[in-house]
Formats: C-alpha cells, structure tokens, sequence
C-alpha cells in the first residue's frame, strides 16, 4: 500500500513539474518577444495581401474580358455581373486576412506589456469589419481601369511581355494605389473622428469596433457606388470595337 501510495505521489510531482517547465518556456518566449514579432509578421501579412493580393486574383473581368459578348447574354444587371465577378476573390482575400487576424490577435493577447487583451480583441474586432469593404474597393479599381483600357490589359498569356509590358503593369499598379489611398481618406478621417471623440466617454476596447463600423459603413457606401459605375462600364463595353490582347 505505502509502495504504491509513493508511485503516485511520486507520478504527480513528475506531472507538475512538467507542467511548470511548459510554462516557464511559455513565459521565456513571451519575455524574448517572440509572440509579439510573429503577431507583427501576421499583421504585415494582412497589410501586404490587402495592397496586393488584388493584382495576384485575377478572377475577375481581367480574366472574363474576352468572354464578354457571352456574359452580356445573361438576365442580369451590369452591377449584378460585377458583383458576381469580385465575389470569388474577395472571399478568398477576406478569409485569408480574417484566419491571420485570429493568429496575431493570439500571439498578441499572450503579451500584456505591449498591449492590453481586450484592446487586442477590439482592434481584431475593427478590422474584421472593415476588410471586406476595403477587399471589394481594391478589387473594384483594378477592374474598372480594364473596363476603361481594355487594350492596355493582359487577358491572357499570349498577351505583350517584355519590358515595356512589366513597365506599363507598374505603372498601372501605382495608379491603382493612388485611387485606393484617395477613396480611403473619408473612411479613414471618420474613424479618426470618431475615435478621438468616443475614447473620451468608452473604454478603447469599444471605442476602435465603433470607430470601425462607422468607416466600415461609409466604405460600403463607396463600393456600392463603385458596383454602380462598374454596372455601367460593363454595360456601355463593346468586345467588338475592343482590341484585347
């Protein structure tokens, strides 16, 4: 009895003794800062699919443009068919971002010198709203211009390469940015507003999912006018008096 008494007290000190060795590694990652770099790699991550995960999904009228004249077939409105064509890469670019939102908000919560848990969670909270529209908006711009030039658009891999072709993709990639940056000033001063304003009165935490809702609604308004201009585009298109490439 007193033999097997001392197997199992012996077996729970063992135990314990493990687990305080995974938390001690726990603490010394958290002290070298490792969560916190790897919450930034994340956030990074999201930045960078954000500005260019757009020129990467091509499913859309960059793709379709020369299937147009059968698109046009269809028993639906020119915005529906925008809609339709920026749905599939927005999903996907909209769950990318939000599993990486999960991640670094994770790593982030583990270290409370940097930042407190529950502004974490609220700053996570902000942008799982506001991705999706400014997703639809980055996808918007880059399908309205091959509405408008439709001959200065690879459709395919048959179309022009070469240097001239890499410059020409440039500088459309950064004229693209500077009309992203444009529409994004009245969403972007909103939050602002909103948020000097409210932290005042509420805690942070709430303050930024508020603050992000408001920018977040205003930015749907803008890809709903931009649905609208693309409607348009796509309907006033003529594949026949295009030339594609």
């Amino acid at each position: 009895m007193l033999d097997h008494t001392f197997r199992w007290a012996l077996g729970r000190l063992e135990q314990e003794e493990d687990f305080c060795s995974l938390v001690g590694l726990g603490e010394t990652l958290g002290s070298a800062g490792l969560a916190p770099a790897l919450g930034m790699v994340a956030a990074m991550l999201i930045v960078w699919s954000l500005l260019f995960g757009p020129q990467f999904l091509r499913q859309d009228f960059r793709q379709d443009l020369p299937l147009a004249d059968m698109l046009k077939v269809f028993p639906m409105r020119g915005w529906q068919i925008a809609l339709g064509e920026l749905l599939a890469p927005m999903t996907i670019l909209t769950g990318l971002q939000w599993f990486l939102l999960i991640i670094g908000a994770g790593l982030f919560s583990h270290n409370h010198e940097v930042i407190q848990p529950s502004t974490t969670v609220g700053i996570a909270l902000g942008a799982a709203m506001v991705l999706p529209m400014l997703n639809l908006i980055t996808l918007q711009i880059p399908n309205a211009a091959v509405l408008l030039f439709p001959a200065w658009f690879q459709a395919s891999r048959e179309g022009a390469h070469g240097i001239e072709a890499t410059g020409q993709r440039l500088i459309f990639m950064i004229g693209q940015l500077l009309v992203f940056f444009v529409v994004l000033l009245p969403a972007a001063a909103l939050f602002l507003g909103l948020l000097f304003v409210l932290k005042i009165f509420l805690a942070l935490s709430l303050v930024i999912p508020l603050a992000a809702l408001a920018a977040a609604l205003v930015l749907g308004i803008e890809a709903a006018l931009g649905l609208m201009l693309l409607g348009r585009l796509f309907d006033r298109f003529d594949l026949s008096s295009e030339s594609i490439p």
